[in-house]
């Protein structure tokens, strides 16, 4: 994820995030729920002032080729048998919530599914982006090329329409 928004920064989309990419800090003293709140408003903070969303399905990190058989520690072979949606539990309610909050028109997301988590997920989040409207694609696992291909396209269409009139405000405010 943060290659791809490395590159989105690079194709000149300079204000690609993501939803780590706070600074926020939860209050100590908070209980296990507490913080669990926390991190829910400061998700929901997020993605009340992004612009667009690009959602990202991952396949299930354990799986991936790349990592030597040393990074996964103590978890074992127990993690091996998670499944994709055990990883992409957040980013699924992330997608509820700004689908239902935030781009009811479905104008402005993007979700893309890693090819194999696409595959193994079941078919409950693909169903429902496909029957709501959304744009989704899925591309090869590990593919962050073709991952980049998908959303820079999407961006520039939505940098020339939907949010055309959003960004010409923003510039001129800032120029001002």
């Amino acid at each position: 994820m943060t290659e791809l928004k490395l590159r989105l920064q690079s194709h000149g989309f300079e204000s690609a995030k993501l939803c780590t990419d706070r600074n926020d800090e939860c209050p100590d003293g908070y209980d296990e729920q507490e913080r669990r709140e926390f991190w829910w408003q400061v998700s929901r903070d997020f993605l009340e002032h992004a612009d667009v969303a690009v959602f990202l399905f991952l396949d299930d990190v354990p799986r991936r080729s790349e990592l030597p058989e040393l990074a996964f520690g103590e978890r074992g072979q127990s993690d091996r048998d998670r499944l994709p949606q055990d990883i992409n539990i957040s980013v699924d309610s992330e997608l509820d919530y700004w689908l239902d909050e935030i781009d009811r028109e479905r104008e402005r997301t993007l979700v893309l599914f890693e090819e194999s988590c696409y595959e193994e997920m079941g078919g409950l989040t693909s169903a429902k982006v496909s029957t709501e409207g959304v744009d989704w694609g899925v591309v090869p696992s590990e593919d962050v090329e073709e991952a980049t291909l998908e959303s820079v396209g999407r961006c520039q269409n939505w940098a020339m329409n939907q949010c055309k009139p959003r960004l010409q405000d923003r510039y001129f405010a800032d120029r001002s």
